[in-house]
């Protein structure tokens, strides 16, 4: 596919429940700290951060809908994103129903296959200590929360996820 830079890019790939998002243009300028461009501005290096939300990845041998294939869909998502994007993210829900330990190695075999380093982000489905302690994100208060540094800024990831509990919300201290 041929991108236009001017606009939020979606891609959407064969499952419904994939959806690839390159947004790359609203952002503060630094030499007018109080408007926002829609443009880009010529003193704002370009950064491309690739969004792929709510994979649903079910555990081996499992299928969440007849016909569906949600790991080889997130797989190609991943490969087609980090050809582009100097970080690619994940935001939940990672896991298809209530994140099993058979969802998260689903959710490993994708990532090892495709050899790119992945962001992950939970969601309501997910379990935020368990992706913590099964992919090695360091989080902050028992929560999925924490920041990666960027070539031209920072990505701040945000647990919304609370246990037991189909919404999300952030507390005070996030």
């Amino acid at each position: 596919h041929d991108f236009d830079d001017s606009t939020v890019t979606q891609v959407r790939l064969l499952s419904r429940c994939i959806a690839l998002r390159l947004a790359t243009r609203t952002r503060v300028c630094a030499c007018s700290l109080y408007s926002t461009h829609t443009r880009m501005c010529s003193c704002m290096p370009r950064t491309v951060i690739a969004q792929i939300s709510d994979p649903h990845i079910v555990g081996p041998h499992d299928e969440l809908f007849e016909g569906s294939d949600p790991v080889g869909n997130l797989s190609k998502a991943i490969t087609h994103a980090a050809q582009r994007a100097e970080a690619v993210i994940i935001t939940g829900d990672l896991a298809a129903r209530a994140g099993t330990d058979a969802e998260y190695q689903g959710v490993r075999a994708v990532l090892d296959s495709c050899g790119v380093d992945v962001l992950l982000c939970a969601g309501n489905h997910d379990e935020s200590q368990k992706i913590q302690s099964l992919f090695g994100v360091q989080g902050r208060n028992g929560r999925l929360d924490y920041v990666h540094e960027l070539s031209q800024g920072r990505l701040v990831v945000l647990d919304s996820a609370r246990a037991g509990r189909g919404d999300g919300a952030l507390d005070v201290d996030q």
